[in-house]
């Protein structure tokens, strides 16, 4: 039991730091788009770059949300 405690703080930690990180892509996706390996062009191609890191950071912060409440729900209904 003690070490099941552990191991679920530790989970409950690492999911909620990849639904921040997940999160910080939507807010500010120029920070990302910046420090990436993301082919540079003309602003029509920033843009565009921009949405598609905000789509994939909503994605990423949803199934880090959805693991939370996965494992909470199921931990909860002991």
């Amino acid at each position: 039991m003690h070490d099941n405690v552990w191991m679920l703080i530790l989970l409950i930690g690492l999911l909620l730091l990849l639904a921040a990180i997940g999160i910080a892509y939507v807010v500010k996706p120029d920070y990302f788009v910046r420090r990436s390996g993301v082919r540079r062009g003309g602003e029509m191609l920033s843009e565009w770059n921009r949405l598609q890191f905000q789509i994939g950071g909503a994605i990423f912060a949803a199934a880090a949300g959805y693991g939370l409440y996965t494992l909470l729900a199921d931990y909860l209904s002991h």
